[in-house]
């Protein structure tokens, strides 16, 4: 299956097929090709007669036939884009043209925040006769390293420490990482830095009170500290509700667990078996002492119990919001 970087490369050498089914949960990859595609397939005099935009909860079988046997004026090609194409419930109606689509038609489908069935027969047929690309979310221990990449690509320089910030206050949504980026980008002169306190002052995420710093908190055994950062998630509980901070917080105790389970000790094996940097891997050994085996497999107990509590799966308790996150931490330090 064609991952994004294989498709906007074909695309750079206009190499096109006249299907593309872009899926999965990760909306930031299909916009970055589809938008790709509507600004580089066609000149700006072409467009007017050869880019239709449609979108699924607002068009038929009809209306896409139409457009994507409509041949090409004054142009190459004719571009048609499906908006919101998991809206539309016909594609089997499409079937016969997905078996033999237009060479002149470059169809793009658009099928956002989950995955098409890969069951259903039109799904089996455009992966023969087109492209098919899924995307998925980015696993949250990979997102601040996702961050890091991506300002680098834009030429801004930034730390693990500011993307461990901006990863556990956004979360993994990659749109919306980039669209909080861009607003840094727009103050920021190219090779410049980001630094925590430019993150506070711009984004409001605070550089001193967040999941990131939470888990730094509890591994290093500072209490007050500890008890600050839940203060601070009381008296915000919109930023930092409990079905945020907890994702957050697991994959700290994944590391821990895989650090008591790695036999090499050394600190280049510690931080591949991490998956981190080697600058954090001193946080690891001084968490150990504290978070022993034995502890670190309970405080994952306690993160899923309190996981399912913050969602109403588990009726044991009333508690909500920063108590609830209050309740977890002293039982993970108990």
């Amino acid at each position: 299956m064609a991952t994004h970087i294989d498709i906007l490369q074909q695309l750079k050498n206009k190499t096109y097929s006249p299907l593309y089914l872009l899926d999965g949960e990760e909306a930031y990859y299909i916009d970055l090709i589809s938008d790709y595609m509507e600004k580089t397939i066609l000149d700006e005099s072409e467009k007017d007669f050869n880019l239709t935009i449609l979108y699924g909860k607002d068009t038929d079988t009809s209306e896409i036939y139409a457009a994507v046997k409509r041949y090409p004026m004054m142009s190459n090609y004719n571009l048609v884009i499906l908006k919101e194409a998991q809206s539309f419930q016909k594609f089997d109606e499409l079937e016969n043209y997905f078996k033999a689509p237009d060479p002149t038609t470059i169809f793009v489908m658009c099928y956002k925040y989950k995955k098409a069935d890969k069951r259903k027969s039109f799904y089996k047929t455009i992966s023969k006769t087109g492209i098919v690309f899924t995307s998925e979310k980015i696993r949250e221990d990979k997102t601040p390293d996702w961050i890091i990449d991506y300002c680098h690509k834009k030429k801004y320089e930034i730390d693990l420490k500011s993307a461990q910030i901006l990863a556990s206050f956004i979360g993994n949504d990659l749109s919306n990482i980039t669209n909080e980026l861009k607003k840094l980008f727009i103050i920021i002169p190219q090779g410049g830095q980001i630094t925590p306190s430019i993150i506070e002052q711009n984004i409001g995420i605070s550089k001193d009170f967040n999941a990131f710093e939470l888990t730094k908190a509890l591994s290093e055994q500072k209490f007050n500290k500890v008890y600050s950062i839940i203060k601070y998630f009381e008296a915000n509980p919109k930023d930092n509700p409990p079905q945020k901070i907890i994702p957050m917080i697991f994959p700290y105790f994944q590391r821990m667990l895989r650090f008591h389970y790695c036999s090499d000790k050394s600190k280049s094996a510690v931080a591949k078996a991490l998956g981190t940097s080697p600058y954090f891997v001193d946080e690891y050994f001084k968490a150990a002492r504290f978070f022993t085996l034995n502890r670190t497999l309970n405080c994952i107990s306690i993160l899923r119990e309190y996981d399912l509590k913050s969602k109403g799966l588990d009726t044991s308790t009333n508690l909500k919001g920063g108590d609830l996150i209050k309740e977890m931490v002293i039982k993970m330090i108990s």
